[in-house]
């Protein structure tokens, strides 16, 4: 699979937007009011979410909860507490290999689970999808192709027109998973310690 995109957690979502701005790249809010997070999209290849809340209200904690999905909502929430910095990775894939998809994650005893996703974006365009998050946070997810009319044609003032590399360190135990998902040339897929780099 493809990378979709890739998380970078911020302390401080205004402070960040600027921040990344001032590096000459064209940073938009997830929304108009009350945004969570902010995209870097490029000419091709994957973007950037830069993520301050990981938007799973009170009343859908508790619902999930309820319903046996404890294990998850602790997954997700806990990514909040992640230090600044890149801390997930999702490749792209279509909803007809969602199904075997799963069986993968759960061939390697990795519970997950599917989500719908729909908002609109900053400049009103109605974005779908739908994601396959694994209850293990350090794991990639997965999400469909957005549905949407909109065209995605960023100009960054740096001249920067995609990411051109990307190395992701997974523990041991994960290796053989992700390196088994992964069929994206920018994307090195290592053992070690978890962590996650970009080049422009």
């Amino acid at each position: 699979m493809k990378v979709s995109h890739i998380l970078y957690k911020v302390d401080d979502l205004q402070k960040a937007v600027q921040d990344f701005r001032n590096q000459g790249f064209t940073v938009e809010y997830g929304k108009k009011k009350n945004p969570y997070n902010a995209l870097i999209y490029f000419e091709e290849g994957p973007y950037i979410e830069l993520i301050y809340d990981m938007n799973m209200p009170i009343l859908i904690q508790r619902l999930l909860r309820f319903f046996g999905q404890s294990q998850f909502v602790e997954s997700i929430m806990s990514q909040k507490k992640e230090d600044e910095g890149y801390i997930r990775l999702a490749f792209e894939a279509e909803l007809n290999e969602f199904k075997s998809l799963r069986k993968k994650y759960k061939q390697w005893e990795y519970r997950s689970i599917v989500v719908p996703v729909k908002r609109k974006d900053y400049h009103q365009y109605l974005l779908k999808c739908k994601c396959i998050f694994p209850y293990d946070s350090k794991l990639p997810f997965v999400k469909s192709p957005f549905k949407t009319t909109r065209i995605f044609s960023p100009n960054h003032k740096n001249n920067i027109k995609c990411i051109k590399h990307i190395t992701y360190k997974v523990d041991p135990e994960q290796y053989d998973l992700v390196n088994s998902m992964n069929s994206d040339s920018l994307l090195d897929v290592s053992k070690g310690d978890f962590e996650i780099n970009v080049e422009f």
